[in-house]
């Protein structure tokens, strides 16, 4: 991004932390633009694609409980890099901590971005990601204390795996119960 735009940036992802902080669904969603995609490397590398904004809630439903569940209460971002591609096109790198109510680090990951202006409105098309490796490493520091899969708690939904904390903690390719 243009040094101009550097400021957006930083107010874009400042938007997107707060509507976390709160659980807030809509606003969180309404940071993307859809379909978006999902690289991750947990075990191996996963491509996800979120095709519409229903999945999308799906998948930040799942994510926000993961934070529950160690404790995470709200992010801060530690770094932030930009670059424009193009008027239109932006990436970011965007390094998070995630911190516990009392301000503790419970873990930090690193993120890139695809931004896409819609309507001079910035939107996420693609993240990149190493948050499942994070996870994964502040669930073994805290031990065992993730029981079962969160899918039981919603056993209506295919549970996806590679989010999952039995997944997360064992490697095991589908949860206990197969559903989400």
């Amino acid at each position: 991004m243009a040094r101009t735009n550097a400021r957006t940036a930083a107010a874009f992802f400042e938007s997107y932390r707060a509507a976390f902080a709160y659980g807030d669904m809509a606003a969180i969603l309404d940071h993307f633009a859809f379909p978006c995609h999902i690289t991750s490397e947990a075990r191996e590398v996963t491509l996800t694609p979120i095709a519409s904004r229903e999945e999308g809630t799906h998948m930040v439903e799942h994510l926000l409980a993961m934070y529950r569940e160690v404790g995470v209460s709200t992010a801060r971002v530690l770094e932030l890099a930009t670059l424009e591609v193009s008027p239109r096109l932006h990436v970011a790198l965007v390094h998070w901590a995630l911190d516990d109510a009392r301000g503790a680090r419970v873990y930090a990951f690193e993120a890139s971005y695809t931004l896409a202006s819609f309507d001079d409105v910035l939107r996420i098309t693609a993240i990149a990601h190493n948050e499942i490796l994070r996870y994964r490493e502040c669930l073994a520091q805290i031990g065992d204390q993730v029981t079962g899969c969160l899918a039981a708690r919603s056993p209506l939904r295919q549970c996806p795996s590679s989010m999952c904390p039995k997944f997360l903690s064992t490697g095991a390719r589908t949860c206990s119960g197969g559903l989400l």
